[in-house]
């Protein structure tokens, strides 16, 4: 390659070791990680030869994931990868995170908008599932106020198992 790196490149990101292509590295000409990988500049590598990256190894598998597949992480990820997608200069990556995930962010406010006295009644199910232990399995506690109807115990279903991790 005239960039002076082979096709297959070992990185070390943080700590975690990740292997991928150049041409996934320099899919984006305008990025960072383009122009790391252009050899134009000096690469840093670690005591075993691999590119070193000093970046949380976890929040760049999205990065990577995204350059591979253009899927943007989930949402629990989506701030930290927004921020490293700055960070790198992938507009591309940073605009798909805001259009994804900031649509679902104002469908859920709007629903929470509609649910009366969400808040306190989210703070009191959190509070009730903290005084069980979970052992072999999952354990879900449901509280319904007498005044919610049937259509409201069941969004109480669906936001409750997403803040389990469950969907």
């Amino acid at each position: 390659m005239s960039s002076g790196f082979p096709a297959v490149i070992d990185l070390n990101v943080g700590g975690r070791h990740l292997t991928t292509s150049l041409s996934t590295l320099t899919k984006y000409p305008d990025s960072m990680l383009a122009t790391m990988f252009s050899g134009r500049h000096p690469v840093t590598q670690d005591k075993d030869g691999r590119d070193f990256i000093d970046v949380d190894g976890d929040v760049f598998i999205h990065v990577l994931n995204f350059l591979r597949f253009e899927i943007v992480p989930p949402p629990g990820a989506a701030a930290d990868v927004r921020k490293y997608a700055e960070y790198f200069g992938l507009h591309v990556l940073k605009e798909g995170i805001t259009m994804a995930h900031g649509t679902l962010e104002k469908l859920y406010d709007r629903w929470r908008r509609g649910f009366p006295d969400y808040t306190s009644h989210l703070e009191y199910v959190k509070g009730e599932v903290r005084k069980f232990k979970i052992f072999h399995g999952i354990f879900i506690f449901a509280y319904v106020p007498p005044s919610v109807n049937v259509m409201v115990v069941l969004r109480m279903k669906v936001v409750f198992m997403g803040y389990l991790g469950l969907i």
